[in-house]
């Protein structure tokens, strides 16, 4: 009998970025936004987190 996988609610945003990053080398919220359905604040809520632990580096458009 095989098991379900569950996710985390922040693994489908997470997967969002990963998936945006390899195909651009980019991320863009927008796109992010879109993908997820998440709003935009729990977005940007999660690129500051990123950010803070040096994973990322934002660029202001």
């Amino acid at each position: 009998m095989a098991k379900k996988l569950v996710t985390q609610p922040m693994e489908m945003p997470i997967q969002a970025i990963g998936m945006e990053f390899l195909s651009n080398g980019k991320v863009s919220q927008t796109a992010i936004c879109l993908s997820t359905g998440l709003p935009s604040w729990k977005i940007s809520r999660l690129f500051k987190r990123l950010e803070i632990l040096g994973f990322i580096e934002v660029e202001k458009e």
